[in-house]
């Protein structure tokens, strides 16, 4: 038995196997926290907002089976910028769904905004972001 480089959940593999993942979700979100990065337009928008709202976030973290754009730590919000064409495409669509899913089931906050609303409406971005923060600071004073 092993624990998953992503996720730390353990997993079954025999010695002459040399997995490192407990899933082919989780070695996606690997190799892609390898590639070299260079941030797309609306990750430039949204990365200049959250430095403007001065809120302390991570960029492409690694989290269960996903690796949203931005991480803000302390609210545990993940933000996905996400592109009209590659975001339009099946699998696409079914991988997205399956991370809205799964990660409020883990504790996660999801915000996604579409590239067509970042670069039409910035500023409509920067309040939802301010919003949703300031709704998880009062949710994590009052304990609920």
């Amino acid at each position: 038995e092993k624990l998953c480089e992503v996720c730390t959940k353990p997993f079954t593999s025999y010695i002459s196997q040399k997995r490192r993942f407990c899933s082919g979700s989780c070695r996606g979100v690997y190799a892609a926290s390898c590639t070299p990065n260079h941030d797309t337009s609306i990750e430039l928008v949204i990365e200049s907002i959250l430095v403007e709202l001065k809120v302390d976030f991570s960029k492409q973290h690694k989290l269960p089976g996903s690796l949203p754009d931005f991480y803000i730590p302390n609210v545990q919000l993940a933000i996905y910028a996400d592109g009209d064409y590659w975001h339009s495409l099946p699998q696409n669509k079914a991988r997205d769904a399956f991370v809205n899913r799964k990660l409020p089931e883990l504790g996660y906050t999801v915000l996604r905004f579409p590239e067509r609303l970042i670069n039409s409406n910035p500023s409509d971005v920067s309040k939802s972001i301010g919003s949703v923060i300031d709704y998880l600071h009062t949710v994590q004073r009052v304990g609920l």
